[in-house]
């Protein structure tokens, strides 16, 4: 439930913080504060009325057992009191009854693990339904591949699906084959956005992107990504010791690699 309720602005603040340099650069952090504030405290206000029920069934499942006692002695005391039962069969009642609320409430104790299995399998049947299916054929491959693919974006238009300002409006860009090309410029400018295109993360909205003369959009998407290879620029760094220059020898038996 806090999940849905808070995605909105978990997702504003992600990308805010992830494209800190561009927020930093148009010294946008007073706005990116205030809309942040904002959006918490319309999710707040949300959370607020579900949460109200929640807390209705907790106090429930924390009274159930001293409610059913009560009835238990009221009633058992009626009878008691006009003998219409004994001692023995007032308490033989008092005991089962106690035992059972005992029961329910330990098994409502549980639904909140309950809740998190079923919020983690949702998640996993979520996932499943996320994953990319293309109906075009296999066979459906990018011609003549040998020594390089000429790379053309023509009249490129795009946007992000979650935001409304276009990231691209009439680009284009060739890259002839076996050339080797770098894209340059301040953080923000596009240049994800493009290799995120070429990979099919996206597709555009308008134009058109082409791999040897043949839009990639007609070629398979498995098909077509076997073909690209992407080393993201996003280092990991591994516990260990601190390298000297000994260690940044290469080794022999890599060298014969």
């Amino acid at each position: 439930m806090n999940a849905a309720v808070f995605e909105e602005s978990s997702k504003f603040a992600a990308e805010s913080i992830g494209a800190f340099r561009t927020v930093s650069a148009l010294t946008l952090e007073d706005a990116i504060c205030t809309r942040y504030e904002t959006l918490m405290q319309d999710h707040v206000v949300s959370a607020f009325k579900q949460i109200r029920w929640t807390s209705v069934l907790f106090a429930f499942s924390d009274s159930i057992a001293m409610g059913c006692q009560a009835l238990v002695f009221w009633y058992g005391g009626h009878l008691l009191a006009v003998h219409e039962t004994n001692v023995l069969a007032f308490f033989v009642c008092l005991m089962a009854v106690i035992q059972g609320a005992e029961g329910a409430g330990q098994s409502l104790s549980f639904s909140p693990n309950a809740a998190q299995a079923a919020m983690a399998a949702n998640r996993i049947m979520d996932m499943r339904e996320t994953r990319s299916n293309d109906d075009t054929s296999s066979e459906e491959r990018i011609p003549d591949t040998e020594g390089g693919i000429k790379i053309e974006l023509k009249d490129v238009h795009f946007k992000y699906p979650t935001r409304d300002i276009s990231v691209f409006k009439g680009l284009n860009i060739t890259i002839e084959k076996g050339q080797f090309a770098a894209l340059v410029g301040a953080s923000g400018c596009g240049k994800t956005s493009i290799v995120s295109l070429l990979e099919r993360f996206y597709d555009i909205d308008k134009g058109a992107i082409l791999a040897n003369g043949k839009d990639i959009t007609e070629v398979n998407v498995h098909e077509y990504r076997k073909a690209i290879s992407l080393v993201a620029q996003e280092p990991t760094l591994f516990q260990g010791r601190q390298l000297n220059s000994d260690y940044m020898e290469t080794p022999p038996h890599r060298q014969e690699c």
